[in-house]
Parts: structure tokens; C-alpha cells; sequence
């Protein structure tokens, strides 16, 4: 798995109370620990809820420090999907879309997944 380029991450939420807490834990090792999957240079995150909730689906701060944190280690292209609007990146993230870091952020009602199928 350390040579792992590329990680796909679809989260389904049917609790919106608890708005992607799970993705927590992952986030926060592929920000601090740069020996956790060290060649990523790709990260796809898809983000499906069944229910719409007024909280945030993620902390733009922490988005940022994960986004620094695997620019340092080599990350390149960076996806966010969802079905409920997404904020705004915010100045870190900008900076580095600017140095280079591809950054693709959409917000799509229609979001369609498939889980029956596996890709790595």
C-alpha cells in the first residue's frame, strides 16, 4: 500500500448530524504523517448524503493543511465532489492552485455514484 499513487475516497453519509466525521481519521494521517502513503500524488474525494444538512461537509482549514501537507510530499491533483454546496477554497488552497497543485472542486445536485464497483 506505501506505493499506493493514487486514492479514491467515496464517503455516503446518511446521518447528517454527524456530517463526514469518518473521513476525519484519514484526513488527519495523510496530513501529519507523510510516511502514510508517501508517493500519493492523486486525491479523489466524493462525497454523497442522502439527507441535505446545513453543516458543513468538511473544515476549510483542515482541507488547506491536508493540501500543504501532500504538496510538500508530492501531491498533484486534488478532486472534491459533492451533492451540497461546497465553500469557497480558501487563500492557502488558492495559493497552491497557483503554484501548480491541480484543484477541482464541484458541487453537483445530480451526483451520481456507483458502489458495486471497486477501483484502485
Amino acid at each position: 500500500m506505501s506505493s499506493l499513487r493514487t486514492l479514491k475516497i467515496t464517503l455516503h453519509e446518511d446521518v447528517p448530524s454527524h456530517a463526514h466525521s469518518s473521513l476525519d481519521p484519514l484526513v488527519i494521517r495523510l496530513t501529519e504523517d507523510a510516511g502514510f502513503l508517501p508517493v500519493l500524488n492523486s486525491l479523489i474525494i466524493t462525497l454523497v448524503e442522502e439527507q441535505p444538512s446545513d453543516h458543513a461537509p468538511f473544515n476549510t482549514r483542515t482541507l488547506s493543511d491536508l493540501l500543504c501537507g501532500r504538496w510538500e510530499s508530492g501531491l498533484q491533483h486534488f478532486e472534491l465532489r459533492s451533492r451540497r454546496l461546497l465553500p469557497e477554497l480558501d487563500a492557502q488552497a488558492r495559493a497552491l492552485r497557483e503554484m501548480g497543485l491541480r484543484i477541482h472542486v464541484e458541487t453537483s445536485p445530480n451526483l451520481k455514484v456507483s458502489f458495486s464497483r471497486a477501483e484502485f
